[in-house]
Formats: C-alpha cells, structure tokens, sequence
C-alpha cells in the first residue's frame, strides 16, 4: 500500500488532503511543520511526500533540501503545493 506525508500548516488543508487520499486507499500520514515532517520521516519512510511551499520554520524548500542531505530519503518524490502566488526559485532543491 502507498504511504503518503502530507505536509501543511493549514488545518482544515492537512485534514482535507489526508482525507482524499484515504478515501483513494491510501495510507496518509499528516504533520504540520516542516520540522514535525523530518521527525515523522524517520520511520517508516512514506512512498511520496506532498507539502506545502510556505510554511514557518522549515518551508517546503527546507524540507526537500534536508531530506536531499539524508541518503535513506534521497530517493523520496516530493511534490510541493501552494496557495499562494508568489513562485519561488526552485533551481536550488536536486
């Protein structure tokens, strides 16, 4: 079964994300900081993590580039959202 993070510093977001993806049969597990996310990717590793771009402490650039730095996460697909609209430069996240 596919595990995924769901990452979000919005409530009623987190919530409404784990339960579509529940609803789909997927396995969802929320955090709602960056840094909440980093002390849930211990273990187990999810399949995929989805996150949002802007959030305080770690945002989701912040989270992708630590994740980057950890060899047991390297290899995790991210996928960062956002409502808001302002683009930040990603040429930095590998």
């Amino acid at each position: 079964m596919t595990t995924i993070l769901v990452v979000d510093d919005e409530p009623a977001i987190l919530e409404a994300l784990v339960a579509l993806l529940e609803d789909e049969g997927f396995v969802a597990m929320a955090a709602t900081s960056g840094v909440e996310a980093l002390e849930r990717l211990a273990a187990p590793v999810p399949d995929l993590v989805l996150t949002d771009l802007m959030m305080p402490r770690l945002d989701g650039v912040g989270l992708v580039r630590a994740m980057r730095a950890r060899p047991e996460l390297r290899a995790v697909p991210v996928v960062l959202t956002s409502a808001g609209g302002k683009r930040p430069d990603l040429h930095a996240v590998e």
